[in-house]
């Protein structure tokens, strides 16, 4: 009903908490992130934190509101035809041109953007949508593509509810609007019960296994859910190790996947398993404190003897310049020089002076004092990337990242329809889903392996 309402309402008014109000920050909002003035950074962080954009129920009336106004301090971003709402949540999350003569963001602007891109993802992917909806009719644009309701709910995932049915009950109007079938909200139902049926609509609805690459190995233990349905109301999940549409394990196959009940059963081809398991990464926070992050990627270089270096520098290259082609902004002009000497070394097979040269070991050094924190995209993607994960090896040899979850012993399979290779776990005579796994080696994640002709096994996951 609420969706409803937004949707007919003349005026939609927005007050997202107080911001102490600067002179430029509605100068700042209204330029879309074009101008902006270092001091007033602070004002930004500030409304951009407030939990007006980390719960989850005020994405609806932001992505259905045919005219809203936001509240800031005692003045207004108002929607017109000058100034509106998307002028707003579309900010283009860019290099400004704020900055010095060689190219170089500073630190805290960057910093910025790139969280008001992380907290904004799902309102600008919704708003782009149902806005571009209003526009008129008569107009020569493409029209925008509906997101895949996968897609609202693995991004939905990290919004904030302190009711765990609201963290798919408050999408039920946008869904509804996208086509997707779902019981009408009742707070009597138990939460497992909604948030398997909510996967299972994204399974049925995309005819996709997009969801699992929301699949962590973790769940609450008072929720009942099957292995392939992830947690929903986990907003603090540990993140995705690769991002689903960059990647094509299964090749141009087509999922073709059955559920009945709590089953989901789906063809595919056993690959590899898990043999040893060499170190694993901390936490985000964690992570993007100091060196933390350089002198983990670090430690196999120089503690380890287990870890064979020439494949792990490898699989380090394969996931910074895939991390680099992830974050989509442009680099400035020092990250561009270190994103395309890494190309070329890579294509060429050269010595990796830039990667050896990110993380401090150099020929001429062994510290870990590198310049990858220098690399600020980079730095904060793969703090991002190897949030919980672990490094393993493979049976055959194979190195790779995936969710602190798995266990040596699991198995890694290419399901048909999945772009990500996946780790599953027997459970007696049928499996369970653990999580994707991130496998550059061999050209997994572009499908080298992929069997079209078959023959395929077929899974059942429990």
């Amino acid at each position: 009903m609420m969706a409803t309402v937004y949707e007919n309402a003349v005026q939609v008014v927005v007050w997202p908490g107080y911001v102490e109000p600067g002179y430029f920050l509605i100068d700042m909002l209204q330029s879309a992130f074009r101008r902006f003035r270092m001091d007033e950074l602070p004002q930004l962080r500030s409304l951009i934190q407030k939990p007006y954009f980390t719960r989850i129920w005020p994405l609806q009336e932001i992505a259905l509101a045919q005219s809203c106004i936001i509240l800031v301090g005692e003045r207004t971003v108002a929607h017109s035809d000058v100034v509106d709402i998307r002028s707003v949540f579309l900010m283009p999350c860019s290099i400004s041109k704020h900055r010095s003569w060689y190219g170089h963001e500073p630190a805290e602007v960057a910093s910025v953007r790139l969280e008001y891109e992380r907290v904004t993802t799902l309102h600008r992917r919704l708003l782009g949508f149902f806005q571009s909806r209003l526009d008129d009719p008569n107009a020569t644009l493409e029209p925008v593509t509906p997101p895949p309701i996968s897609e609202v709910l693995l991004h939905a995932r990290s919004h904030q509810a302190s009711e765990p049915r609201d963290k798919v009950f408050a999408l039920y109007g946008i869904f509804q609007r996208l086509q997707a079938y779902l019981q009408a909200p009742d707070y009597l139902r138990a939460v497992d019960s909604i948030y398997l049926e909510a996967s299972s609509s994204a399974v049925q609805t995309d005819r996709s296994l997009h969801i699992f690459e929301g699949l962590t190995g973790v769940s609450r233990c008072d929720l009942q859910l099957p292995s392939w349905s992830p947690d929903w109301s986990d907003h603090q999940h540990i993140t995705r190790v690769a991002e689903w549409k960059n990647h094509k394990a299964s090749g141009l196959s087509e999922a073709q996947p059955c559920i009945q009940g709590q089953e989901l059963s789906a063809c595919g081809l056993l690959v590899d398993a898990v043999y040893r398991e060499h170190i694993t990464f901390a936490a985000t926070p964690l992570l993007v404190e100091a060196n933390t992050l350089t002198e983990k990627l670090a430690e196999p270089l120089h503690t380890r003897n287990d870890v064979p270096v020439h494949q792990y520098l490898g699989l380090l290259e394969s996931l910074f310049l895939d991390t680099w082609k992830e974050e989509r902004v442009p680099l400035n002009l020092r990250q561009d020089i270190h994103r395309k000497q890494m190309e070329s070394e890579a294509k060429g097979g050269k010595q990796r002076s830039m990667l050896l040269g990110l993380l401090g070991r150099r020929v001429d050094q062994h510290s870990t004092e590198g310049f990858l924190k220098d690399s600020f995209t980079l730095h904060r993607g793969l703090c991002y990337t190897l949030d919980r994960k672990k490094l393993f090896e493979t049976r055959d040899g194979r190195l790779g990242i995936a969710s602190r979850s798995i266990e040596i012993g699991d198995s890694i399979v290419l399901l048909q329809g999945c772009n990500l290779p996946m780790v599953i776990r027997p459970a007696g005579n049928k499996w369970k889903l653990v999580a994707p796994a991130y496998l550059p080696s061999d050209g997994i994640m572009d499908g080298k392996l992929w069997k079209p002709d078959g023959p395929l096994s077929c899974f059942s996951f429990v």
